[in-house]
């Protein structure tokens, strides 16, 4: 009676050990849309906060949250039971989030390089030298001082000749 039981048991734990634990259940969203999804629900609600909030204090921030919820799934033509399924999936296994939220961390950080320089951006960057941009801000801003002074000389010359 035990050799069955043991034989039982380790059947058991070979079946169980030959599954594939990379596959996702069903209803579960991939990696690839799961990052896009959530990407895209990061940008709406960085929109809400930065834009549609912050104009309109008197704004219902749940409602208007979940309206453009609803929009990114429509978007990514999924329902919200499979977002929240999927976000549940991926709580439970902290490594594939980990990897799925660094992956949306570096594509965030992206756009950002591509943001044109500012003068705090200049002071920290070595290529550039402050001195030379503000050198060249002070000789446009001669150039354009000398353009304007023949403007009006040449506006009150006119209007003195009348």
């Amino acid at each position: 009676m035990k050799s069955t039981w043991f034989i039982f048991l380790l059947l058991i734990g070979i079946v169980f050990s030959c599954t594939d634990k990379n596959k996702l259940p069903e209803g579960v969203l991939d990696q690839p849309k799961m990052q896009a999804v959530m990407w895209d629900m990061i940008r709406a609600a960085d929109f809400l906060n930065n834009y549609v909030f912050y104009k309109d204090a008197s704004t219902d921030k749940a409602a208007e949250s979940l309206k453009w919820n609803e929009k990114v799934f429509k978007i990514h033509k999924i329902t919200r039971e499979q977002f929240v399924k999927s976000y549940a999936y991926y709580q439970q296994h902290p490594q594939k989030m980990k990897a799925m939220m660094d992956s949306i961390g570096k594509i965030k950080a992206e756009p950002e390089a591509q943001k044109p320089a500012t003068m705090d951006s200049l002071k920290k960057d070595s290529s550039v030298k402050v001195a030379d941009t503000v050198k060249k801000a002070v000789v446009d801003t001669v150039k354009l001082n000398r353009r304007l002074d023949r403007m009006r000389k040449a506006a009150f010359k006119k209007s003195s000749v009348q």
